[in-house]
């Protein structure tokens, strides 16, 4: 590739726009699963999450899903956007959590 095409791509790549949205990050407890997100943003975001997890049911491994949306605030920073607790043993996620903030 000539000199003249890498400073055109060089260019063309500062020029596309910044695709913001909040962090997030979830913590899985024994007994449940929380979402955290923060937002240095001055505008809120909706954010759609989904995702199955699974408990110990005295030797029986259950398995439910969740499809949810949640709000993010502008300017947070460590938020619970969603909590899952309960009386539930050995929790555990399957297959990673979903989140997509628009």
């Amino acid at each position: 590739m000539s000199p003249v095409r890498l400073v055109a791509a060089g260019m063309l790549l500062a020029a596309l726009p910044v695709l913001a949205a909040p962090s997030t990050r979830v913590a899985v407890q024994k007994s449940g699963v929380l979402i955290i997100a923060s937002n240095p943003d001055d505008r809120s975001y909706n954010c759609s999450i989904s995702f199955t997890w699974s408990h110990n049911d005295f030797g029986t491994r259950k398995s439910q899903s969740v499809n949810t949306v949640a709000g993010v605030g502008p300017k947070v920073n460590d938020v619970v956007i969603y909590n899952l607790s309960g009386a539930w043993v050995d929790v555990q996620i399957e297959g990673g959590v979903n989140i997509s903030c628009t």
